[in-house]
């Protein structure tokens, strides 16, 4: 919960995924971020929000799903993790292809989309 005696706002970078979360004294604020372009006023987090336009805005939602062993409706371009292994995507779609058996964790990251997590049993 924020205190009404301060001022809360939000730093981003040129992407517009906040870095850092303030609150500040009006005079803090005054003297230390008042008339910087990457601090926005409000209340946002980086897991859930993000910057445009000067505003903060939530994060959509992919329309990623997991058929089989497909990833459809990717995000263009996308990072695919497999079990932390990072694989860049710049197609709507591919198909996964494991060698050994076992269960995989699956993470799409492509911001400013929330995240998208799957487990796939090979």
């Amino acid at each position: 919960m924020t205190n009404p005696e301060f001022i809360c706002c939000v730093e981003h970078n040129e992407k517009g995924e906040i870095i850092s979360f303030m609150q500040l004294s009006p005079e803090v604020f005054k003297n230390t971020v008042l008339g910087k372009p990457n601090v926005v006023i409000g209340e946002g987090r980086y897991f859930t929000h993000y910057v445009t336009d000067k505003a903060i805005t939530p994060r959509p939602t992919q329309l990623t799903v997991l058929e089989g062993a497909i990833l459809k409706n990717l995000p263009v371009p996308s990072e695919i993790y497999i079990n932390n292994e990072v694989y860049q995507c710049d197609d709507e779609q591919v198909e996964l292809e494991f060698d050994q058996p076992g269960t995989y964790q699956i993470k799409v990251v492509a911001f400013p989309y929330l995240d998208s997590e799957f487990t796939y049993e090979n």
